[in-house]
């Protein structure tokens, strides 16, 4: 009988490969499983795109299986191949720092006592070189991990590839073995960009243990533009607050673009697949309501966030265009709304700018002619309130050390104190 499970990650579009359709079907519909996915820490927070498989995480269990996130405190130091140049190594003190941020992050945002964290250093580490080769490595073949896309791209450039990046699927396959026969770990979910590594782990245990092992893969969730959410790409979206604001967070999901938003839905929220479906039907009557994104924004600004900060982003998102007070801010909101609009610095000391300089250093307008002909048609504001030719700009106009100017309904900028 088909599995829900399965048939629901199939809608949203996050079954892209897997191991034997009905064998996985059958297991599921077994029982509970014990699923896992992976992480290197080569960054102290995940970004929007990691979140995909806390997602799925998340997903496993409240779906009454048992999901298990394991850091990389080993394959972290080696670092999977990349496609044009060996990896950066971090020392083992970054990645002890990284590891406790992001399991920070995915224990917020599944629930302390909703998932298993095990770190690989702690079986990894403790393997010497003999038993590697003999118990490891003379159950992969060579010419199987020449074919990965990641090896052949690095072989047909100078720089070649290591032999430390090339044995990084073996203890990847390794940590699936391990996690099978000491905690009956049978699931390994992954993105697609890591599927040969996961067979690979799948061949070592039929070779070694003689029995089934599941997987599947998400698809990579692309922008618009074609290009993956990444830390490498520029603009990440990053879950921790002081490298991507709540604020900031907000608005990357309320402009996303109307080509991509249900598609999103599908997979990061969890909304029943009724509610999404009466959200697209709505949205494909009246996109420019924007009611999708506005649902998709909320959502996970609370998961990954808090009430209170989408409620603060909301706020910040209201008063940046004058439907609120900006006195009403908290500090962080408004210095992060600032940090996203174009903004003049001012250094300590340094005295306050007349409201026509201010105008033109923000490239609100390109002239003092031209400031004066907005200010005298009603067009400029100083934080919400309209100017006039009379306005001076002062101390007592900065809120937790900013001042928001906007010209006309959308176009905003700040004076900051440095």
């Amino acid at each position: 009988m088909p599995n829900a499970f399965l048939e629901d990650l199939k809608w949203r579009g996050l079954l892209y490969q897997h191991t034997d359709f009905a064998s996985l079907e059958k297991r599921l519909n077994e029982g509970p499983i014990i699923g896992y996915c992976g992480f290197d820490p080569s960054a102290d927070s995940f970004t929007v795109g990691n979140l995909v498989a806390m997602v799925l995480l998340k997903r496993l269990m409240l779906s009454g299986h048992k999901p298990v996130l394991l850091l990389g405190g080993v394959t972290g130091m080696i670092g999977d191949p990349k496609p044009d140049s060996e990896r950066q190594q971090l020392s083992m003190e970054q990645i002890a720092f990284n590891m406790a941020a992001v399991e920070k992050q995915v224990r917020k945002f599944i629930g302390s006592d909703g998932i298993q964290v095990v770190n690989n250093a702690d079986w990894l580490g403790k393997l010497n070189l003999v038993e590697y080769l003999r118990d490891i490595g003379k159950y992969f073949s060579v010419n199987v991990m020449m074919g990965k896309d990641s090896v052949q791209s690095r072989l047909s450039r100078d720089v070649g590839i290591s032999f430390t990046e090339f044995s990084y699927q073996t203890l990847q396959g390794y940590d699936f073995y391990h996690l099978l026969t000491t905690i009956n770990c049978e699931l390994q979910c992954c993105g697609a960009d890591q599927w040969g590594n996961v067979t690979a782990g799948l061949d070592y245990i039929r070779k070694r243990l003689h029995r089934e092992a599941y997987a599947f893969s998400t698809p990579l969730v692309t922008k618009a533009d074609g290009k993956k959410f990444g830390k490498s790409e520029s603009g990440a979206i990053w879950l921790d607050p002081k490298k991507t604001s709540p604020y900031q967070f907000y608005q990357f999901w309320l402009n996303v673009e109307d080509s991509k938003v249900i598609e999103y839905m599908k997979i990061y929220s969890f909304k029943s697949r009724g509610e999404i479906e009466k959200i697209a039907a709505e949205f494909a009557v009246h996109p420019e309501q924007r009611a999708a994104q506005k649902a998709l924004a909320d959502e996970l600004t609370e998961l990954v966030h808090s009430k209170r900060d989408l409620q603060q982003a909301i706020a910040a998102s209201k008063a940046l265009f004058g439907l609120s007070e900006i006195k009403d801010l908290e500090a962080d909101t408004l210095r992060a709304v600032c940090a996203t609009i174009p903004s003049m610095k001012i250094a300590a000391g340094q005295g306050v700018p007349d409201l026509a300089s201010a105008l033109i250093e923000t490239k609100l307008v390109d002239s003092k002619n031209k400031a004066r002909q907005e200010i005298i048609a009603g067009g400029v504001y100083v934080n919400n309130v309209r100017a006039t030719v009379e306005t001076k700009l002062s101390e007592a106009d900065f809120i937790h050390g900013c001042i928001v100017l906007r010209k006309g309904k959308k176009n905003c900028a700040a004076v900051v104190k440095g």
